[in-house]
């Protein structure tokens, strides 16, 4: 990992993560290394037997959200921030792969999509915009 970005920073504030959308492992892992407690959902079938995923959709089935909930591919998804209040970390591309039912083209989008209340702290880096609130 690249302790550098800002993104890490915010990660390691927290006891207890919930990634949403995350298909980077390795960020996981060195999360838990630090004796931070991560829950990963996804929604991806490939998923399915994987033991350490949590094989459901975040935004329309049940599941629980854990600590600070990371979406790390918000433009798949619905915005979490409107089923989920409490801190969140956000990140979105504005690729438009096939899946991408929502683009992400500016932090401000992420800010009014997810109704957050309160910003701690934004960036853009490459194609990625994170932000970093409360909803």
């Amino acid at each position: 990992m690249n302790y550098t970005k800002p993104i890490y920073s915010w990660l390691s504030k927290y006891d207890e993560l919930t990634f949403v959308a995350c298909n980077d492992f390795d960020i996981i892992h060195q999360l838990e290394k630090m004796g931070i407690k991560v829950h990963n959902i996804n929604y991806d079938i490939k998923y399915k037997s994987d033991p350490y995923v949590i094989n459901k959709d975040a935004i329309f089935d049940d599941v629980e959200f854990h600590g600070c909930v990371v979406h790390w591919n918000c433009e798949k998804t619905y915005p979490i921030g409107r089923i989920f209040s409490g801190d969140l970390i956000l990140r979105g591309d504005s690729q438009q792969h096939n899946g991408d039912c929502n683009p992400i083209t500016s932090a401000g989008q992420l800010i009014h999509q997810n109704k957050l209340t309160e910003v701690y702290d934004q960036y853009q880096e490459g194609i990625h915009t994170y932000v970093h609130g409360r909803s």
